[in-house]
Order: C-alpha cells, then sequence, then structure tokens
C-alpha cells in the first residue's frame, strides 16, 4: 500500500475492524450457537460451571443437576407462552 509522500506501509487492515455487515454472515452457526451459549449463560447465573465436589461422578451430577434445572425452568416458560411440548 503506498501512502501519500511516496511511503509505502507494511501495516496490513485489521479485518475484524470492518463493520458486521461487511463481515461475512454467521448466520448458519449462529442459531447453534445461540442455543448453546444460552444454556451456559443460564448455568452461569445459577452459580457458573465450577463445581466444589471431589470426584468426577459427584461433579457430573451436579453439572447434571443445573442441566435438569435449566429444563425445567425452561419448559415452564414454554408451557406459559402456550407452546405444547413433543
Amino acid at each position: 500500500m503506498q501512502q501519500a509522500g511516496g511511503h509505502i506501509s507494511s501495516v496490513k487492515p485489521n479485518p475484524a475492524s470492518r463493520s458486521l455487515t461487511a463481515r461475512k454472515s454467521a448466520t448458519p452457526v449462529s442459531p447453534g450457537r445461540a442455543r448453546v451459549e444460552h444454556v451456559f449463560g443460564a448455568m452461569s447465573a445459577m452459580g457458573g460451571k465450577f463445581i466444589r465436589t471431589i470426584g468426577l461422578a459427584r461433579a457430573e451430577f451436579g453439572l447434571s443437576i443445573k442441566a435438569a434445572v435449566y429444563n425445567l425452568q425452561r419448559l415452564c416458560t414454554l408451557k406459559e407462552a402456550g407452546i405444547v411440548p413433543i
């Protein structure tokens, strides 16, 4: 890239600095990513993924309980909205 005054710049433009509309659309990735990130966001609100237990079995159980609570909360939200679960 040649700038004014004949100076050649070796700095390349950062593609991340472009606007969102100029970047490639992330729509094929977005629905799945949004669904998964929402679950982890809800788990963070319930105390995070940090488990204070000794042993893998107890840690898995703790995360399973958090996932079950999230699923029950989601079921209640869907029922209130009038959406019938399958």
